[in-house]
């Protein structure tokens, strides 16, 4: 559940500047190749993967991005995705280097912002790896620590953040003070926040911060979908539902097993093969900003889902804002472009009206 601090939740890490334009990139460009004695010599162009890294935290290190323009958001969402594949290669090879690995790992957080697909899986996942090499890692603990932040996972993220601030990261305490405010505590907050100020006595936006804190002028604006878990009341049989209402003969099933959950796929001689048994396949609990990036904001004024996703589609139950009692299911196909919402019909008895959350939701947001 990500929770949205009026004005100031948005620079977690430090107060920030107003965006300026995003630069044009090439990302081809960290690659490089050189002729010596021996043959072609291969390598990365270190100065300029950094420079993009450091533009594109400059927009999206924190949730909402900040940029000038649609036009800069997209290019900056464009080179995310393209530095995540040059550099997924360089990972996943023997022995990748801790420093490809932190950049890996960033420009995955920053992608999640931009609701890439499968974005917060690979930045979690690579986090993890650089933990296991250096579990007390300063800058490895106070990155990872806001990212958990900015995906909602408010506690996950206060022991990697004190970690760092042991270890002399004052960013920190700015983002334990913005963590323990999203959690309701102001005291804590307030001690957080105090701390970073005296070491950073000219910052004036932490100076009112902490004064609205104090005089009750700052709120917390829960934007966040209520959303129940997954369980076994929603194992089934689903078919899909056309544009028209129909039901249709494309069917699939849902169950658990060993608390992961699988999806099989009806054939055309009625047997049934898992879709979800290879490792990129398989399925995960959708956070807050999944389910902010599956469907778009009309249709979250009215529904409340909840769902598991893979990095090509998501399973969802959801329940209606003025009812919260009933329960539909839809199926999200996680395209290139944007989340295509299809509705569910479980194959039993519900005849049940309902709106329909895929009205309007050929993009998400």
């Amino acid at each position: 559940m990500r929770l949205l601090l009026i004005i100031v939740w948005a620079v977690i890490a430090a107060p920030s500047a107003y965006a300026k334009e995003y630069g044009n990139y090439d990302a081809r460009r960290i690659l490089t190749v050189a002729e010596t004695p021996s043959g072609k010599r291969h390598g990365i162009d270190m100065p300029y993967l950094d420079q993009m890294v450091n533009d594109l935290a400059t927009h999206a290190k924190n949730y909402p991005p900040n940029f000038d323009s649609d036009a800069d958001r997209q290019r900056a969402t464009r080179d995310a995705g393209m530095l995540a594949g040059i550099l997924d290669i360089l990972v996943n090879g023997p022995n990748p280097h801790p420093e490809i690995l932190f950049r890996a790992a960033l420009v995955n957080s920053f992608g999640h912002n931009l609701k890439i697909p499968g974005a917060a899986e690979k930045a979690s996942s690579i986090f993890q790896r650089l933990l296991v090499i250096s579990p007390d890692h300063p800058r490895t603990n106070q990155y990872y620590g806001m990212f958990l932040a900015g995906t909602g996972k408010f506690r996950e993220s206060i022991p990697f953040l004190e970690k760092a601030l042991a270890a002399g990261f004052v960013d920190a305490s700015y983002s334990l003070g913005m963590v323990h405010l999203s959690l309701g505590d102001k005291v804590k907050a307030l001690e957080y926040l105090e701390n970073y100020q005296k070491r950073n006595p000219n910052d004036a936006n932490v100076v009112r911060l902490i004064e609205g804190i104090r005089d009750g002028k700052v709120e917390l604006k829960r934007n966040s979908v209520e959303t129940r878990a997954l369980n076994e009341t929603d194992y089934g049989t689903y078919a899909v539902v056309d544009a028209k209402g129909q039901v249709t003969t494309k069917v699939f099933r849902v169950s658990q097993r060993n608390s992961e959950w699988i999806v099989e796929d009806k054939r055309p001689d009625g047997s049934w093969v898992a879709v979800t048994c290879e490792a990129d396949c398989k399925l995960h609990t959708s956070t807050e900003g999944d389910v902010q990036r599956f469907f778009n904001a009309s249709a979250l004024a009215e529904i409340g889902p909840n769902c598991v996703h893979s990095k090509a589609f998501a399973f969802c139950a959801y329940s209606l804002k003025n009812n919260p009692t009933f329960r539909g299911y839809v199926f999200v196909a996680l395209t290139e472009k944007s989340p295509i919402v299809l509705r569910l019909s479980r194959v039993v008895s519900d005849k049940t009206s309902v709106p329909n959350p895929a009205a309007s939701s050929d993009a998400t947001r």
